[in-house]
């Protein structure tokens, strides 16, 4: 029996572009000869949150036909929930779902007692999909305006307060992922016509360590500046040399700053050539309208003055075909 190892390394394990910059990366083949090919897509939108509001709620009593409540007089111990707010509105359907990292990195060694996440429509305060706590669920939602309620339980007030800035994360799967390109070169990059364009399949020998450069994909429309786009990058070809689908399972993970939108002139430049020679015109036009608003209002004595025709002169020699004027 004869095992054989392949292998593409890069030397980013977390590929991050940012928006002002092209991303230089390199791999290494620390084995054979292989297939390489940098490629790869953003799927989800990630955006930070801060809460809107937080309140503290009073303890619920204990119950006699149900049990301890949250008051524990035994334990000397009272549980308090402390809720925070966020809010955020859809321009158009998505899959989102919504996380706070800085809880969702400790489960059974966690201080808190309970958290809970829920999502709200603020219209008809309706809850939408399924409560989260530890793990993550996904919701379809309409286009409109949601409110985030996040439940967070323990026995230390000052401990549950120091959350009323907690950041929290909001995600939203693409209809389409936004794929990234690879050149082989920063000027085929950057669209120098003359030299080439995107990258093709190609082999190296064990040892290489070829350079590339990556561009950032197409902003997605409801991206937001800020927003980070995450996904997964692949640096080996499909069917590489030694057979199988010659790339890593899922990946390596990659993210995306989302830059500043593109700022739109407010309108056409030749519009505003066409607009600027008739200025003169339009200002011509207004007079006229003054003239003629101020002539019907002074009609009777315009008609008993000897010198009317002259004081329309210039109107009639100007618009001489204005049904007004006439």
């Amino acid at each position: 029996m004869t095992v054989e190892y392949h292998g593409v390394v890069p030397a980013d394990s977390h590929l991050t572009l940012e928006p002002s910059t092209l991303a230089q990366t390199a791999v290494h083949l620390p084995f054979r000869r292989e297939r390489v090919l940098p490629a790869g897509s953003v799927s989800t939108i990630e955006r930070a949150l801060r809460p809107s509001s937080s309140k503290l709620l009073a303890p619920l009593p204990a119950s006699p036909s149900v049990g301890t409540g949250d008051d524990w007089p035994a334990e000397r111990r009272i549980i308090y929930d402390f809720v925070l707010s966020y809010k955020f509105a859809l321009k158009e359907a998505a899959e989102v779902s919504f996380r706070c990292k800085a809880l969702s990195q400790a489960l059974y060694e966690s201080p808190l007692e309970a958290q809970l996440i829920m999502i709200f429509n603020s219209e008809t305060k309706a809850p939408m999909g399924k409560a989260a706590d530890y793990y993550e669920e996904w919701t379809k939602l309409p286009a409109g305006s949601y409110d985030v309620m996040v439940q967070l339980r323990h026995d230390d007030v000052p401990f549950l307060e120091g959350f009323k800035d907690l950041l929290g994360m909001l995600h939203l799967k693409l209809a389409t992922p936004a794929p990234i390109s690879a050149f082989p070169r920063h000027a085929a990059a950057v669209g120098d016509p003359l030299d080439g364009g995107k990258l093709s399949p190609s082999f190296y020998e064990a040892g290489s360590r070829p350079t590339f450069w990556i561009k950032p994909p197409e902003m997605p429309e409801n991206a937001e500046a800020g927003d980070v786009l995450t996904g997964t990058v692949h640096y080996g070809a499909k069917g590489g040399a030694g057979g199988g689908v010659g790339q890593r399972p899922k990946g390596y993970p990659l993210s995306v700053v989302v830059p500043p939108a593109v700022i739109k002139p407010k309108e056409d430049e030749e519009e505003k050539e066409e607009e600027d020679e008739l200025s003169e015109e339009k200002l011509a036009e207004a007079l006229r309208d003054l003239g003629c608003a101020q002539l019907k209002k002074l009609s009777a004595k315009v008609r008993e003055c000897s010198s009317a025709e002259e004081r329309c002169d210039p109107h009639v020699a100007i618009f001489p075909c204005h049904v007004t004027v006439l």
